[in-house]
């Protein structure tokens, strides 16, 4: 396992490409911090919060995050 000194962005994006390109596929999350060899905590210190969806849009993905915005009172009211 790395050692957080070792960690950077760059580190990071090389073995996100590298499991795409391997398995020709975008890892999930579990995946590819076990392909990276490395746990969720050190992604956090990386890239703060929503590490890894920071991690796909820096490498040209769109997240699969779920969006939760909240529908308008104005419009629950209208239907």
């Amino acid at each position: 396992m790395k050692t957080q000194s070792e960690i950077s962005k760059e580190y990071c994006i090389q073995k996100y490409r590298e499991y795409k390109e391997t398995h020709h596929r975008i890892p999930t999350v579990k995946e590819y911090l076990e392909f990276a060899g490395f746990n969720y905590r050190k992604l956090i210190r990386v890239y703060g919060d929503d590490a890894y969806s920071k991690l796909q849009i820096e490498c040209g993905n769109s997240t699969n995050k779920l969006n939760l915005e909240r529908t308008p009172l104005e419009k629950i009211m209208q239907q």
